[in-house]
């Protein structure tokens, strides 16, 4: 989950009798293009093993917000991310 912030101040999106949804709908509602934001996702994955090794590994991804089939607009995407042949971890602990 992430929050998208300062994109846009003080948009007024007309109330048509719909819920407002804090979603991707939301960007389309208050007029944002999609070629004028764009979504990065880091973080950190630590593994002690049963040696009290500590190895760590730095996720770090653009999100698209478009494919072929949906973008951000329609409230959600969906990414799936499978080629991880050219991770490492870091090992950053030696054991006892």
């Amino acid at each position: 989950e992430f929050v998208n912030s300062d994109i846009k101040s003080n948009a007024i999106i007309p109330n048509n009798g719909e819920s407002l949804e804090f979603d991707g709908s939301l960007l389309s509602k208050a007029n944002i293009p999609l070629n004028s934001i764009k979504c990065n996702v880091s973080f950190n994955i630590n593994i002690v093993n049963n040696l009290d090794e500590l190895f760590v590994y730095n996720v770090n991804f653009s999100v698209p917000l478009e494919n072929e089939e949906k973008n951000i607009y329609d409230g959600f995407i969906f990414t799936e991310i499978n080629d991880i042949s050219n991770s490492k971890f870091l090992k950053i602990k030696q054991g006892e």
